[in-house]
């Protein structure tokens, strides 16, 4: 009973793999590239300030990339005024 338990779990969880990794694409930046970053828009307001953040663009930039700190992880020039980290995960 506990290995067709086993089994079941197994198969659950490489279906949702597959079913999440779809939509997945690999990107990866060089520096000086210019990228776009998608910020939510109720939360981080910080970049760009606007009346009606429902109507607002979700992404924002461009800003150049920086250098890469890891594998998906890129270190961005943001502006001066804006109050979230430079760095920035690509997913």
């Amino acid at each position: 009973m506990i290995t067709h338990l086993k089994q079941n779990l197994a198969w659950a969880q490489h279906h949702m793999k597959q079913l999440a990794d779809k939509g997945r694409t690999d990107k990866a930046f060089v520096t000086s590239d210019w990228v776009w970053v998608k910020l939510q828009a109720y939360r981080q307001s910080s970049v760009q300030h606007r009346n009606n953040h429902k109507l607002g663009p979700n992404y924002f930039g461009p800003f150049q990339v920086a250098d890469k700190v890891g594998k998906v992880a890129y270190r961005l020039h943001l502006l001066s005024t804006a109050q979230i980290h430079s760095t920035i995960h690509v997913s």
